[in-house]
């Protein structure tokens, strides 16, 4: 399955090259669910990103919302940085994986309800 795949670790003894690159392939599919999240979140909020225009508050949210996706990449970053900092582990990578992209959800979530409750 597709999913096994990517959330899998097949060699404990891997090169700081190795875990590097198992880290920066997978930064595609999560600049996607990204992506898609904020495409989501801006509809949630009631943003039309089509007829936006520079400089009003409409706006701003949206970069607010791009701004957490850049916040999001370099947190990602941390997740290859650590892993070259402990002791090997099958399970380590996957994990922080799952865990990173969750904290995305739930930040966007959160930011959505926000946004909401602000734009009452």
């Amino acid at each position: 399955m597709f999913l096994s795949k990517i959330f899998r670790v097949n060699n404990l003894k891997r090169s700081p090259f190795q875990i590097i690159l198992w880290w920066e392939l997978r930064r595609v599919l999560f600049n996607v669910f990204l992506l898609i999240t904020v495409y989501l979140s801006s509809k949630a909020i009631g943003l039309n990103l089509e007829e936006m225009e520079m400089g009003n508050g409409e706006y701003f949210i949206f970069l607010t919302l791009i701004g957490i996706s850049f916040v999001l990449n370099f947190i990602f970053t941390f997740g290859w940085i650590s892993e070259l900092l402990i002791k090997r582990s099958l399970i380590f990578a996957p994990r922080l994986f799952k865990h990173i992209i969750l904290f995305s959800l739930l930040l966007f979530i959160g930011f959505v309800i926000f946004m909401l409750y602000i734009l009452k």
